[in-house]
């Protein structure tokens, strides 16, 4: 009984280190295009004014001006426009690798941990709760957000997605608690400062990702106390 509790608190604490890592890459991706996204949107603002609205001709202005003057202008309208494709592409695709670490992996993980232990229960449901409602209502809120309920929606989720953050960080103490992993105590502080700056949060979860192979370590030590002597080999019969 207690190996098979083992066994499924290390299925959880693996679960939970690949998902944290998926957040980490995801969220560094957001970061670095949401730079290059300001850096492009005044090119792309440009693009769009200048196709929206084009500049009188000049009709004064002979061939060779007129031509320095209308390439750098298509070349800032091409660069203007895909360059922001690319780099709303590119947020999408870290939002996607952060969204499968955190609902493809660490809430399962999450789970895995309660149904082993129960004392992991009220941690894994707000965690649940919060981030599965929060993604919920944020969702519905954006929708609707052309009406004034949909504001309603969107505040809500963000208390709620709050609550998946508390649930985290329990974890984290709870896993600090239980193996002396101090590592874990560090980020479940990052968790709760990362609702009021979004970058504790950030490394929070690289904390977890390192501090959670040591527990891993652990738990499989307690596995193999846990597990039976093999039964005797049967003595060979002398001739």
């Amino acid at each position: 009984m207690e190996t098979r509790k083992y066994e499924l608190i290390v299925e959880g604490l693996r679960m939970i280190k690949e998902g944290s890592l998926f957040v980490i890459i995801g969220s560094l991706i957001i970061s670095i295009a949401s730079i290059a996204l300001i850096s492009i949107l005044p090119f792309s603002v440009f693009s769009i004014q200048h196709t929206v609205s084009p500049p009188p001709p000049v009709p004064h202005l002979i061939g060779p001006i007129q031509y320095k003057v209308t390439v750098p202008i298509f070349l800032m309208n091409l660069f203007g426009i895909y360059g922001l494709i690319i780099v709303i592409v590119t947020i999408l695709i870290g939002a996607g690798l952060s969204l499968y670490g955190l609902y493809g992996k660490i809430i399962p993980g999450a789970e895995r941990l309660a149904t082993a232990d129960s004392r992991y229960s009220t941690a894994y449901s707000l965690l649940k709760i919060g981030y599965l409602g929060g993604l919920g209502l944020l969702i519905i809120g954006v929708l609707t957000l052309m009406i004034i309920i949909g504001v309603f929606f969107i505040v809500l989720a963000l208390i709620l997605l709050l609550i998946g953050k508390i649930g985290m960080a329990l974890i984290t103490f709870k896993l600090n608690e239980d193996y002396g992993e101090s590592i874990m105590l560090i980020a479940g502080i990052l968790f709760i400062i990362g609702i009021f700056i979004g970058f504790a949060e950030f490394i929070a979860w690289i904390l977890v990702y390192l501090g959670i192979g040591s527990v891993i370590k652990i738990v499989e030590t307690r596995v193999q106390q846990y597990q039976p002597p093999p039964p005797p080999s049967p003595e060979t019969p002398v001739i």
